[in-house]
């Protein structure tokens, strides 16, 4: 399944069932604008649903920018079973979900609560995985990085758990001129770059030329 963004689809080589990417910036960067874009893009070119989770905008704030009817949004689960069990229900009501997209990692409550957080985010990546090879679907989940004006890279993923169980993790970042995405997981292919540019007058996004 194309993201809608060339560059970034030949290099992860499309969406593929079965596979938990993550999508990661800094606070304020454009995640969920990135996540909205695809989302967007996959819905023009096929007819299946979308589950759309979202634990941080309201239905209303996602439906001014979400333009397909194909997509149904979810903004009322906030624990990880409560998604699981949405999931599950939706692909089993329209027999195929072609996408499902969370956003984000770190306002999900996990099923168990633990005295280490980390290992409560292991839990809920790890059953995002697991929920994408059950159900054959891709699912993206985006994730906040800690707030520094570091470049990003892999290895800050680990304090919100893991990036064993992500198939594709794409880092959005601003490396001082330009909004860049780094793809630095993706089956021993890393650290290959595309750049954004923001169309102000769609508020979305589109590769640089």
């Amino acid at each position: 399944m194309k993201t809608g963004f060339e560059k970034l689809d030949n290099i992860i080589h499309n969406l593929n069932c079965g596979e938990l990417t993550c999508i990661a910036s800094r606070p304020g960067l454009g995640k969920t604008t990135l996540l909205i874009d695809i989302v967007n893009n996959i819905s023009k070119n096929s007819d299946d649903k979308i589950l759309f989770v979202s634990l941080e905008n309201s239905k209303e704030q996602l439906e001014e920018r979400i333009k397909s009817n194909n997509v149904e949004l979810i903004t009322d689960k906030l624990f990880i079973n409560d998604i699981e069990d949405t999931c599950r229900s939706l692909s089993y009501k329209y027999h195929y979900l072609s996408l499902i997209v969370v956003d984000y990692l770190q306002l999900i409550k996990p099923e168990i609560r633990r005295k280490d957080l980390l290992r409560e985010k292991i839990d809920v990546i790890k059953s995002l995985k697991q929920l994408s090879i059950e159900l054959n679907v891709p699912i993206i989940i985006t994730s906040q990085l800690p707030r520094t004006n570091e470049k990003p890279k892999l290895d800050d993923l680990n304090v919100y758990g893991t990036t064993y169980h992500y198939s594709k993790v794409l880092l959005l970042y601003n490396d001082g001129s330009n909004l860049k995405i780094d793809v630095v997981k993706n089956k021993g292919i890393s650290h290959r770059f595309v750049d954004l540019l923001f169309n102000n007058e769609k508020l979305s996004f589109e590769e640089r030329k």
